[in-house]
């Protein structure tokens, strides 16, 4: 990542929904046309976009309005100038709903410029961001035919392809859909200090909520069994060996025979119908039987199956590549 990629993601975060804002304050002319600009695009786009701006003739001034294609990709010139550092910019939907979006970068090469968004309908921060430089995953997308989002959500960084490879919008944490799973489970070995307490206290309290496991539970275990050696959650190993204890727990909570009986053959079918399908008695109860056995999966992965908790938690340690603490007041 060059220093002028750098530098924009430190002078260039201005959240940007409604056209108003610290960043209009700042609003320079560009030839009688002043920011802010407007960014209008397609409904349901969302992650990363970029506008291309090359360098012109004078009689070429940035439009007040742009369309966003539907590859996330704006292609404008020659524009003679434009000043990507005090642009304040308003985002909205084809068809007219409001959206937000952060402007994330800033860079030139080859006489072009290079103006990244992430948008979103709320919270576009939460979303991931590409790590190469703009140019290269302009090029990623138009020679794989995907959009920039879908190039930057893709790139070259293991951890988000990762965590983008499970649907957490179809999964569920004890309190809806499990959209926040990927933002905690990256700060795991991402966050500091205050992000990793904040994401074991999610892995307790949302996915394994007073034991119960819920149908993200069984993803969220395998990532961090994935990454219980990783240095850098050391901090909170112990923690983390707790969550995938209850976890592979969780998972004998019901007997083979429960299991079958409250599984649902057409359960995806009946979840598409469903706007609340804890409101179902008898999905509840196979999606629960679903989080179970995804659970009962991830310990025979992890440590096959211990004749009890101790030989549970010792294994656990194993597989972070250490031995078992003594219990305070051993010696």
């Amino acid at each position: 990542m060059g220093l002028a990629w750098a530098a924009g993601l430190i002078g260039l975060a201005l959240l940007i929904a409604t056209g108003t804002g610290a960043g209009a304050m700042l609003a320079r002319p560009v030839y009688d046309q002043p920011f802010p600009f407007e960014l209008v695009v397609p409904d349901g786009y969302e992650g990363e976009l970029v506008v291309e701006l090359c360098e012109g003739r004078p009689a070429d001034p940035l439009p007040a309005v742009l369309e966003v294609p539907d590859d996330g990709i704006v292609q404008l010139g020659p524009v003679y100038a434009f000043d990507p550092y005090t642009s304040q910019v308003v985002v909205r939907r084809r068809s007219g709903a409001p959206a937000e979006g952060l402007q994330t970068g800033w860079q030139t090469t080859g006489g072009c410029g290079y103006l990244v968004f992430v948008v979103a309908d709320t919270e576009p921060w939460r979303l991931p961001m590409g790590l190469r430089d703009p140019v290269d995953l302009v090029a990623d997308a138009r020679a794989r035919g995907i959009s920039y989002a879908e190039a930057a959500r893709l790139d070259g960084d293991p951890m988000t392809q990762e965590l983008a490879a499970v649907d957490w919008t179809s999964l569920h944490d004890a309190y809806g859909p499990a959209t926040d799973a990927p933002t905690h489970l990256r700060a795991l070995l991402e966050g500091d200090a205050s992000a990793q307490r904040a994401a074991v206290s999610y892995l307790d309290g949302a996915l394994l909520h007073q034991g119960t496991p819920f149908t993200a539970t069984p993803e969220a275990a395998r990532f961090v069994g994935r990454h219980l050696a990783d240095p850098r959650v050391a901090p909170v190993r112990g923690e983390l060996v707790g969550f995938l204890a209850g976890v592979v727990e969780a998972g004998g909570a019901l007997t083979d025979e429960e299991l079958a009986a409250m599984a649902l053959p057409d359960l995806d079918e009946r979840l598409a119908t469903l706007e609340d399908p804890y409101e179902d008695v008898a999905v509840a109860d196979a999606l629960y039987a679903r989080s179970v056995g995804g659970c009962r999966e991830v310990g025979e992965v992890l440590v096959g199956t211990p004749p009890d908790h101790a030989a549970l938690v010792a294994a656990l340690w194993r597989v972070a590549g250490e031995e078992a603490p003594e219990p305070e007041g051993a010696r």
